[in-house]
């Protein structure tokens, strides 16, 4: 299931990620809809946001609607320290992969970050929407760490960039966005 928020708990927190995978927000009514795809729901919430095709071929728009509270972690990391890649493996579509070659052990793996996203239904077409409520510009937007940068600055990037005019990347982009596994002063997560 992708979960709207459910009512804040009277007493304690959110429940984590184990727990909602052992059901703790059924019967809640929370439900937004049903996706076929553990690891597409997990990236889904690691992006922030994302577009669900249906069975009939329409799509629909998810929005980040908050978090569970719960500190994010990345199970990159646990995936090298339990010694299933290594940091140079390491990348998005190593654990999708990782995911799917291993369904008797993904939820584990996924419950090992406790943080948990909350959604709404978006518009059609509008696009991923950032910390302004409004759509993000690809390649333009960045998430940041407010703690370290203010949304709404402008930011000058020079970063390596494969298939890029001599494999970099220059460009002004604009702090749009904030992101559970952005944090310090020199992260970022660019817009694509």
């Amino acid at each position: 299931p992708i979960y709207a928020p459910p009512p804040r708990p009277e007493t304690g927190g959110f429940p984590d990620r184990a727990q909602i995978a052992a059901g703790a927000l059924e019967d809640q009514d929370l439900e937004l809809l049903w996706v076929d795809d553990v690891a597409d729901a997990f990236f889904c919430e690691v992006e922030g946001s994302g577009v669900v095709v249906m069975e009939d071929g329409s799509e629909v728009a998810v929005e980040y609607a908050g978090q569970n509270g719960h500190r994010y972690y990345p199970i990159g990391r646990a995936l090298i320290r339990d010694g299933e890649a290594t940091s140079d493996e390491m990348s998005m579509q190593f654990i999708r992969r990782w995911l799917e070659e291993h369904p008797d052990r993904a939820q584990e793996l996924m419950n090992r970050n406790p943080s948990y996203v909350f959604f709404q239904l978006g518009e059609p077409g509008r696009g991923a929407i950032g910390a302004f409520d409004e759509p993000l510009t690809p390649l333009r937007s960045m998430a940041v760490d407010r703690r370290h940068v203010p949304l709404g600055v402008p930011l000058w990037i020079d970063i390596e960039a494969p298939g890029e005019l001599d494999g970099r990347m220059r460009r002004m982009v604009f702090a749009q966005d904030v992101g559970g596994a952005v944090k310090g002063r020199v992260r970022g997560d660019l817009y694509w």
